[in-house]
Formats: C-alpha cells, sequence, structure tokens
C-alpha cells in the first residue's frame, strides 16, 4: 500500500503468484507448466491448471496445442477458466466462452496484452480489445484499490472524497454518509460498481 500524508492511497491485492518461478533466466525454455489437484471426479477429466511463463520461453507452445493439451488433461473448455474470465465487466457468458475455447484463458495475461487476437476467433477484434481493456482496468483496481480506475469515475471531480480521505474501494464502500460535494446520482453509481467490483474479485 501507499500512502500520502498518512491516508491510504492504493491498496496492493493479494494473490497466487505460482507463475513467479519462470522469471528464473534458467528455466526461460519452459512452454508451460501443469498444475493438477489431488481430487476425485466424476469425469475422466483432472482438476487443476495450466501456467503461462511470464517470460517469452525459446520453445513455446502454439495456441493450437496449448488447447489441446488443456482439454485432454482439464476437458474441453474448462468451467473454472470460463467463470475466471466472466468476472470481466461486461463481457456476457458466451464470450468468455468463446474467449476460452479459443486459447484466451487467462485474465492477468489477456489484460496484459500477452494474448494474442486469435485469427479463427468468432468476435470482432474491436470487441475483443474493448474486452481486453475492462480486463486491464479490473487489474488496476485489483492491485490498487484506487476508486479513480472505476467505469462510474470517469469525468467526475474526485476531489470531494479525496478530501475525505475516500481514495479506494474498500474505503468507499465502508463509508456510509455521502461526502459534501457529491451529488446523489453519482455517489450511488460509485457504490454499485464498488459493490458489483467486491462480489466478483478480491479487492
Amino acid at each position: 500500500m501507499a500512502k500520502e500524508q498518512g491516508q491510504l492511497v492504493e491498496e496492493g491485492a493479494t494473490r497466487n503468484i505460482q507463475k513467479a518461478f519462470f522469471n528464473q533466466s534458467d528455466v526461460s525454455c519452459v512452454s508451460a507448466v501443469m498444475r493438477v489437484e489431488p481430487a476425485d471426479s466424476e469425469t475422466e477429466s483432472l482438476a487443476g491448471a495450466m501456467y503461462r511463463p511470464i517470460q517469452h520461453p525459446s520453445h513455446p507452445l502454439n495456441r493450437r496445442l496449448w488447447i489441446r493439451l488443456r482439454d485432454a488433461v482439464f476437458g474441453p473448455c474448462p468451467r473454472t477458466l470460463v467463470e475466471q474470465m466472466a468476472v470481466i465487466p461486461g463481457i456476457s457468458v458466451d464470450e468468455a466462452e468463446v474467449l476460452v475455447k479459443h486459447g484466451v484463458d487467462d485474465i492477468s495475461f489477456f489484460a496484459a496484452g500477452i494474448i494474442d487476437f486469435p485469427d479463427d476467433l468468432p468476435m470482432a477484434k474491436a470487441r475483443f480489445e474493448l474486452l481486453r481493456n475492462q480486463a486491464e482496468r479490473l487489474a488496476l483496481i485489483s492491485r490498487t484499490g484506487q476508486i479513480a480506475y472505476l467505469n462510474s469515475a470517469k469525468g467526475v471531480n474526485l476531489s470531494p472524497l479525496y478530501d475525505e480521505g475516500i481514495y479506494t474501494v474498500n474505503q468507499l464502500l465502508e463509508r456510509s454518509p455521502k461526502p459534501q460535494g457529491v451529488t446523489e446520482e453519482v455517489w450511488t453509481l460509485l457504490k454499485e460498481e464498488a459493490v458489483r467490483l467486491k462480489k466478483g474479485n478480491s479487492l
């Protein structure tokens, strides 16, 4: 977190970093890592996940091979991956499924622009980029907690909130009376968006 004049202005998100070892130079040739959970399943598919390297590997898996390997082990279009992609603001479940089916199955890598637009994706590239922008904005909110990244904060003078020490989504949710200088409409929109994000993500 960061502080300015004793006020909390950013909140770091807590998340698992199973991919961190890919930063080591001596494993840059690893194309993917698979995690298998010791969980019983009613199907032949296993529970777990595949992880991409943060650094571009010397011998990367091409997208089609990635999908075939992922689906062979974890089943076609794994539900957990669809659910993860479905938290992107404005995305439909059908769109999340289409992305996962075509190998766009990691929201953090999608947000970072590491996963390219699949040439056979039945989705307009403009829509793909719009969803990527929303994923990037969501990642910024998750990392910093700043209300400035909320859609409902666009074009809004946030000075009245800052003057009362409200910089982050959590501070916004904890605040009950509306600060002076903020309209009822803006306050309601900010609160509603913060609640939706809180329900779908760890902020």
